[in-house]
């Protein structure tokens, strides 16, 4: 673009939003770090949608911290992945709970070991349905603690099963209480795997 940064930072809301597509790829990673967060908060979820893995990674924790719930709907895979550990720390109660669950899927295992604990909390009961064995069992032991008893009860037994032994430490007596028996029958066999490791249950 022969737009400077300068020129970038002066443009209006209106001017963001009036962006075809198309236009969007003229911002370069410099570019989309010099955007004020309420030119962030312009785009549309369509915007957001085509936009590259560099133009995700450019943005600051506070742009990120500032993004708008209606906006991220337009995050595929691309850009869910995009964010790096530092990104994904900051991103808001609201924004983790207003994801959907083909978004809160496309965490990795990376992201997700990244999430702090009052993040895990905020994320939608059926959300969580999208996590595969991977996934789950990266959380920590303190990320299970932080796990409400509703996401607890929530839980697939085959999801509950791939906690490892480490992480079912972090169970919490309210958490115990809540299981369903299949749930609990998949911790036991989990344990029987692991006869030399001291069972929660």
């Amino acid at each position: 673009s022969n737009l400077s940064t300068a020129q970038v930072r002066n443009l209006t809301t209106a001017q963001i939003v009036s962006l075809k597509t198309d236009q969007i790829t003229f911002l370069s990673a410099d570019k989309m770090a010099a955007l004020t967060t309420r030119q962030i908060n312009a785009f549309t979820s369509l915007q957001w949608s085509v936009m590259g893995s560099a133009q995700i990674r450019s943005l600051s924790q506070s742009q990120v911290a500032a993004l708008a719930t209606s906006g991220l709907t337009g995050w595929g895979q691309t850009q869910v992945q995009s964010l790096d550990a530092l990104q994904i720390g900051k991103l808001t109660t609201s924004q983790m709970a207003g994801l959907s669950s083909t978004q809160i899927g496309n965490l990795t295992t990376l992201q997700i070991s990244a999430l702090m604990t009052q993040q895990i909390s905020a994320i939608d009961v059926g959300d969580l349905a999208a996590w595969n064995s991977a996934q789950i069992g990266t959380l920590s032991a303190k990320q299970v603690t932080a796990l409400t008893t509703a996401q607890i009860y929530g839980m697939s037994s085959a999801q509950v099963g791939q906690l490892t032994a480490v992480s079912v430490q972090g169970l919490t007596t309210a958490q115990v209480r809540t299981l369903r028996s299949d749930q609990v029958a998949a911790l036991t066999a989990r344990s029987e795997e692991h006869t030399s490791e001291p069972s929660h249950i």
